[in-house]
C-alpha cells in the first residue's frame, strides 16, 4: 500500500524498510548518480515494455533504492541497496514509491496540455523588431 505521503513499506532479509521518494531523496539520487531521475524513469518504463530493450544500469537502481530509503534508514549503504535489487518485494516498493512521487496530471489545469491558442509559433530566428525601436 502507498500512503498519502508516498511511503512504501516492504520486508527484506528479515527486516522492515520504508521507502519514500520526496524531493530530498530525488536530489540525493541525482547528485550521487550524476543522472536525472527522469532518465532513469524513462529507462524503467521502456524496460517494462521490452525487458531486453533499455534496462537501467544496476548501479543506478542501487542509487535509487538507497535514495528512497535514506529518509528512514540513513545507514543503508550502496552495497546493501545493490543486494536488494533482485528482490520482488523491493522491486514492487520501488515501483509504487516512484509512482507516488510522480506528479499527477490535473485535468482542470488551464489548457489541459494543449498549446496556448494566442501564442505565435517561433521561426527559430532572432527578431530585429526590438532593435528597430531604439533611437
Amino acid at each position: 500500500m502507498t500512503p498519502a505521503d508516498g511511503a512504501v513499506a516492504f520486508d527484506f532479509g528479515g527486516d522492515r524498510y520504508t521507502m519514500r521518494f520526496d524531493m530530498k531523496a530525488i536530489a540525493f539520487f541525482e547528485r550521487e548518480a550524476d543522472c536525472s531521475i527522469l532518465q532513469v524513469m524513462r529507462h524503467i518504463a521502456l524496460a517494462q515494455e521490452d525487458p531486453l530493450g533499455h534496462p537501467p544500469k544496476l548501479s543506478l537502481l542501487a542509487f535509487l533504492i538507497q535514495a528512497g530509503l535514506r529518509h528512514q534508514h540513513p545507514d543503508v549503504t550502496l552495497d546493501h541497496a545493490a543486494r536488494m535489487i533482485g528482490d520482488p518485494d523491493v522491486q514492487r516498493a520501488l515501483s509504487l514509491g516512484m509512482n507516488a512521487a510522480a506528479p499527477k496530471p490535473d485535468p482542470s489545469a488551464e489548457g489541459n496540455g494543449k498549446p496556448c491558442p494566442n501564442r505565435k509559433k517561433s521561426t527559430g530566428t532572432i527578431s530585429s523588431a526590438g532593435r528597430s525601436r531604439r533611437g
